[in-house]
């Protein structure tokens, strides 16, 4: 069984654009550090760089999935 956890560096709605793109580009550039990977390596995590719009759509796709089970389950009655 293989089970990922999401890390992720979250801000308030609203900051504008121009510093989303300045702090995207600079996790993807941390991520690609050399020793940034050593210790990936060491504890056996496999990076995946995600920028905000893809980190939404992973949000809303998982809440999806969530939600759904929780309706099978039988969950989501009071």
């Amino acid at each position: 069984m293989v089970a990922t956890g999401p890390i992720a560096v979250i801000g308030p709605r609203g900051i504008p654009r121009p510093v989303v793109k300045t702090l995207e580009d600079a996790f993807q550039k941390a991520m690609e550090d050399a020793d940034f990977l050593a210790v990936m390596k060491k504890f056996d995590f496999t990076p995946a760089y995600l920028n905000s719009e893809g980190y939404g759509k992973l949000v809303r796709e998982d809440s999806e999935k969530i939600r759904k089970l929780v309706k099978k389950l039988g969950l989501d009655k009071k």
